[in-house]
């Protein structure tokens, strides 16, 4: 009777698993959607050429690898056009260059100051091809 108990738990345990680690992840899922706490978080960093200079030069050192030169995506997603895995304003695209989405991509809070990061995301916005301040 025992092992059947401890059968049963390793069974309940096995079908857990799975959610426990869905729910560490759920801020950066694969699919669309948006990280609406950090939405609202505006850039401070005026859209200049300085800003966008440097963007693109840490852009060129950190990003190319997956991102592509020109943003379209090589091994990882695109960041040209409308929409973006992890959601469209500067606040989220911050948010992502910071913190990384889960395990496909590391977080530069530790490796870019707040400045760069945030002239990052003005280059960003350059390679997505929008108007400022979206």
């Amino acid at each position: 009777m025992r092992r059947i108990i401890q059968a049963s738990w390793l069974v309940v345990l096995a079908l857990l698993l799975p959610f426990g680690t869905f729910a560490q992840d759920h801020k950066h899922r694969h699919e669309r959607h948006r990280h609406l706490e950090y939405a609202k978080i505006e850039n401070p960093a005026a859209m200049t050429e300085q800003s966008i200079s440097t963007g693109r030069r840490i852009y060129e050192k950190n990003c190319v690898a997956c991102h592509g030169a020109s943003g379209k995506g090589d091994a990882g997603p695109g960041l040209t056009g409308a929409v973006l895995t992890h959601g469209n304003t500067d606040g989220e695209i911050f948010h992502v260059i910071s913190d990384g989405a889960a395990k496909v991509m590391k977080g530069y809070k530790e490796k870019l100051t707040e400045e760069e990061r945030w002239d990052l995301v003005n280059y960003v916005k350059i390679l997505r091809n929008t108007e400022p301040g979206r």
